[in-house]
């Protein structure tokens, strides 16, 4: 059983190692090869992804992991003494609320390329089929 729940969910590994690949791009001067490697995760999971429902879901979770990175720029406010206030802990939460919020929103770009490469792997397996 849980040989056949790793396979099936295989796809989605392959997406979140993508993600995390080229989210590493972003922090080290040498991500570029990360990103290369996250490259070719990525059309590796979609080649194995299957169906419009997997190509959507890898789309929006890889982007989860760039977006993420990206917008990483918020953790740089933690000692919030902008504010006026003595929050304590509170702020890293505040801070996590808003960069989890920004960076679900920002992936729902994620849907397009999964509905691209979904588009994308139809046609080819459609145009090489003999």
């Amino acid at each position: 059983m849980n040989t056949m729940v790793a396979m099936h969910m295989q796809w989605l590994v392959g997406y979140v190692v993508a993600g995390v690949l080229l989210a590493l791009g972003f922090y080290a001067p040498i991500g570029w090869v990360w990103a290369l490697g996250g490259l070719v995760t990525f059309i590796w999971a979609t080649k194995s992804a299957q169906g419009l429902q997997q190509h959507l879901c890898g789309g929006y979770v890889t982007t989860f992991f760039i977006t993420g990175a990206a917008v990483g720029i918020f953790f740089s406010l933690y000692p919030m003494d902008w504010i006026e206030a003595d929050l304590g802990y509170w702020e890293l939460v505040v801070i996590f609320g808003k960069w989890f919020i920004t960076s679900v929103c920002l992936a729902t770009s994620g849907l397009v390329i999964g509905l691209g490469t979904y588009g994308i792997n139809r046609f080819v397996t459609e145009a090489w089929r003999l």
